[in-house]
């Protein structure tokens, strides 16, 4: 994909913002390109102890699925930039018979994904970064004019909030994104006073021989065959199948080793044996999960599960963190235990004329459309172009 000139139709008084150039490649974010955009992430309530998560994610590569930088210039003055995948075998997220995934992905179709609600869920997930002196809406609207123009196919999830952004993309339904704000609790007992389960299940994880342990920081290698099994089981057993599951396993693997203080891991285990993990980011007022996934092989995790969302609440109270940002809802308990949720859909681009034809009618008998999975989601994509 090369360069285009992408303009701006955002007027000021007699002002006219300039036209951006965008530039996708393969190259990651350096130092001092993160520092153009710290008081976007400070206006945000971030902070920059997620770029050691973007970097790491960046040099993740396979040969079906690869990060990318899409940067956005003002002349010689670095403007925006996003991080997003380039995927090569997605059709199996799509179709679950192998006669139709397979004859798609031998094509090696690209499809670029763009999750940009929240920060680093799947690793990946990001708004976008904008520079001190440029608008948002300006630099993202560059941005998406790029890979409309430009990308056969992109799958953009936002949420819906932001659906004027996507003028002429087709929209589906997709599910929430989950958080649990903190703010105004004082202790664990707050949280736990919203669910009246929470306590019993707390009890009958701690009498089977359940305890969590809370790590910080980056993890030791010698954890990671435990990551890869819970990842693998999960996968195997999800109502989503990611276009870009087969660099999953490198994404957690770099991101929980990156050498980064601001990494917190919690660990589940039954009798000695780690049966679950989540992975957050502290970010400046927030805690981001990163990852999270179980040993899925076994009959039971006896309330696991719960017991890792309440110690991410324990350890955010005790923190002074002010939100638990838990990414997308793919089951009822994780609904159940959220506090708030943001309505996200999906937005597909592409500048195939037949591609933008055949896909809005198509994507609503795929697997990203399931009525398991859409369960989660206010349904807000209408399915149409």
């Amino acid at each position: 994909m090369g360069e285009i000139i992408c303009p701006s139709q955002e007027t000021s008084g007699n002002h006219v913002a300039p036209d951006y150039r965008c530039v996708l490649s393969d190259e990651p974010l350096t130092v001092q390109e993160h520092k153009v955009f710290g008081s976007g992430l400070d206006e945000a309530g971030v902070g920059p102890s997620i770029w050691k998560i973007y970097d790491a994610v960046s040099r993740v590569s396979t040969p079906r699925t690869q990060a990318r930088i899409l940067r956005v210039h003002d002349g010689p003055e670095l403007a925006g930039a996003a991080l997003m995948l380039r995927c090569r075998a997605w059709a199996e997220s799509l179709f679950a018979s192998p006669l139709l995934h397979r004859p798609v992905d031998a094509l090696r179709l690209p499809a670029h994904i763009w999750i940009r609600v929240g920060y680093c869920a799947e690793g990946i997930a990001n708004p976008g970064f904008v520079a001190q002196g440029h608008s948002r809406d300006a630099v993202i609207g560059a941005m998406l004019t790029h890979l409309k123009r430009h990308a056969l196919g992109t799958i953009v999830t936002d949420t819906v909030a932001n659906a004027g952004l996507h003028d002429g993309a087709a929209r589906f339904s997709y599910v929430n994104d989950g958080r649990v704000v903190t703010v105004g609790m004082r202790g664990i007992d707050d949280f736990l006073g919203l669910h009246n389960n929470l306590v019993r299940k707390i009890k009958w994880f701690a009498k089977r021989g359940g305890h969590i342990e809370t790590i910080r920081g980056r993890l030791d290698a010698s954890r990671l065959p435990h990551l890869r099994r819970f990842v693998r089981t999960t996968a195997d057993k999800s109502v989503i199948h990611t276009p870009f599951q087969d660099c999953f396993e490198k994404i957690v693997e770099h991101t929980s080793t990156c050498d980064s203080p601001d990494l917190v891991h919690f660990f589940a285990y039954l009798d000695g044996a780690p049966v679950g993990h989540h992975t957050f980011i502290r970010a400046g007022h927030t805690l981001r999960m990163v990852h999270g996934a179980f040993d899925r092989s076994l009959p039971k995790t006896h309330h696991a599960y719960e017991n890792l969302l309440v110690e991410s609440v324990r350890f955010a109270i005790a923190e002074g963190v002010e939100s638990i940002h838990y990414g997308p809802v793919v089951n009822e308990t994780k609904r159940r235990m959220m506090t708030d949720s943001e309505p996200a859909a999906i937005f597909f681009y592409s500048n195939n004329p037949i591609i933008r034809a055949v896909i809005p009618r198509v994507f609503p008998y795929t697997r990203m459309q399931r009525r398991e999975l859409l369960a989660f989601g206010d349904g807000d994509g209408d399915g149409q172009a």
